[in-house]
């Protein structure tokens, strides 16, 4: 055990997915090499959710600007970002789009709400366009809808090689990249903080930034931050499709969520940067953050149910029976192919099983419940004088990813925490994108 005293790294980012590396990427271009230390538990950056998704570009037409205005903002910015981002580094971009579907006639009032939700969120008007049932044949041919909202400019890439990208980027502009250590403990003192992890890993930092995923609410408990929390963790499993099945249809294909409230999703059909086309998702609830295979991943996820899973929130939920007969259904979905396909045949009603070739990549998704056993739907970021956590950042929080932490390094500039930092003589060319999305995100939220 190593105690307080000396820093040995100014700052420590744990977590090298999406979010982490996006951090180490803005720092890297401000600060002098040494100053930034990014650890991750597996030996590539990105294995996790940054890699198992669906890997959509989302606009943000469907976010709700006043209940998730953060993960609509930094969605809206960061899409320039992304755009020019895979560009410069030969990286997949696929503008696939996106018609989000009405299958009944009461549905249509949704897809008009976004409309107006897109435009509040900076969208450009013409970056959509409404389509009624009968017209919808042109772009979507065997799908049944009353009608479809066509997002032209939703985009699939390949959000794993973002990140491992970025996180080369960053490494190459001086910040210590460490792999295959998993953090076991984090220990706040008056004068920093004490990291400590497997493979005889231990650093003294000034600030740690929590960006552990799956792991990050228990990094957080550990130091004293929100403790009536509890994650949980729900498998999207995908089926890839016989080209055949799909044939002209070339674009995503969602419904409108029968829940809003609970993180399920209707099966829709994703075009994939690859060119691929796959359908799903079940959202069985799980024990484990990678419990890709099994319902439950080890020994060691359920105990770690057992010591903070039965929160009030927890079993609040646990009685709720909207949420009991959701889950129930992913259970069926998942265990029962036939089931999938009769809830996909309320818009697709030609798929056979016969369409499904095999399983997709497996992914999984955290989702925090508050003491009233409510999904917190927004982004959340709780700090103690030494450290960051941030929490709650699912979907579509790849999307956002650059902007998000943009304004995070922004925040922590502002309040003088990267003070310990020697800043760059010259800052690097990426500086300048920085400065810009990070003034944008300031701006944005204080309106």
């Amino acid at each position: 055990m190593i105690s307080s005293g000396r820093v040995d790294a100014p700052v420590i980012i744990i977590g090298g997915g999406i979010l982490g590396s996006s951090l180490a990427y803005w720092l890297s271009s401000l600060y002098e090499p040494g100053s930034v230390v990014l650890v991750d538990q597996e030996d590539e950056y990105g294995r996790h959710a940054s890699s198992r998704n669906t890997g959509v570009i989302h606009r943000p037409f469907y976010l709700n600007p006043s209940i998730r205005p953060i993960f609509a903002r930094a969605s809206q910015i960061s899409y320039d970002f992304w755009r020019e981002f895979t560009r410069e580094h030969h990286l997949p971009w696929n503008p696939v789009g996106t018609i989000e579907l009405a299958v009944q006639q009461e549905d249509i009032a949704r897809l008009e709400k976004y409309q107006q939700w897109a435009v509040t969120n900076g969208m450009h008007p013409d970056e959509l366009e409404m389509r009624n049932g009968s017209s919808l044949s042109s772009i979507a041919p065997g799908v049944h809808a009353a009608a479809g909202l066509l997002v032209r400019t939703d985009t699939s890439v390949d959000f794993g090689a973002c990140t491992r990208t970025m996180a080369g980027i960053a490494q190459a502009n001086g910040v210590e990249c460490i792999s295959s250590v998993r953090i076991d403990a984090v220990r706040e003192h008056v004068d920093g903080v004490v990291v400590e992890g497997t493979r005889g890993f231990g650093r003294r930092a000034s600030f740690v930034i929590n960006c552990a995923g799956a792991n990050g609410l228990m990094l957080a408990r550990a130091m004293g931050v929100h403790q009536g929390l509890v994650d949980i963790f729900f498998r999207g499993d995908y089926w890839i499709l016989d080209p055949k099945s799909v044939a002209g249809i070339t674009s995503n294909l969602y419904t409108i969520p029968r829940h809003p409230d609970f993180p399920f999703l209707d099966p829709h059909i994703i075009a994939r940067w690859d060119g691929t086309m796959m359908i799903g998702p079940t959202a069985v609830p799980v024990v484990g953050p990678y419990a890709y295979e099994h319902l439950v991943q080890d020994t060691g996820s359920v105990i770690r149910l057992m010591r903070h899973g039965f929160s009030a929130g927890f079993w609040k939920l646990l009685f709720n029976q909207q949420f009991l007969q959701l889950a129930s259904q992913e259970w069926k979905s998942t265990f029962s192919v036939n089931a999938f396909i009769d809830r996909v045949r309320h818009f697709f009603p030609s798929l056979e099983r016969r369409h499904l070739l095999r399983p997709g990549l497996p992914g999984i998704r955290g989702s925090l419940v508050d003491e009233s056993g409510s999904f917190i739907k927004e982004a959340l970021a709780r700090s103690t004088p030494h450290s960051l956590h941030i929490l709650n950042y699912n979907s579509p929080g790849a999307t956002g990813a650059p902007a998000y932490t943009a304004s995070i390094v922004d925040r922590l500039e502002r309040q003088g925490v990267l003070a310990c930092l020697q800043k760059r003589s010259i800052p690097l060319q990426i500086a300048g994108e920085y400065h810009s999305i990070a003034s944008q995100m300031h701006s944005q939220m204080r309106r």
